[in-house]
């Protein structure tokens, strides 16, 4: 879902688009981080939501949110 979110960002041209994209980003992100259980699972998909977050934000505009058990 992250990787088909990016795909979409690509073509997103304003500012509201990106936003609905982070916030959909964001609910499967913490959904994953409740139910992954395996780390290198939970690392990959890290890693897809920053990545994700980097190409659909301004620069500076949105934070990575801390996992709340994962790895680090």
């Amino acid at each position: 879902m992250i990787d088909a979110l990016a795909t979409i960002g690509d073509e997103t041209n304003s500012p509201d688009q990106s936003r609905v994209l982070l916030r959909q980003a964001e609910a499967i992100f913490r959904s994953a981080d409740k139910s992954v259980s395996d780390p290198n699972d939970l690392d990959d998909m890290q890693a897809r939501h920053r990545r994700l977050i980097r190409t659909a934000s301004p620069i500076g505009t949105v934070s990575s949110p801390a996992p709340s058990g994962g790895t680090t």
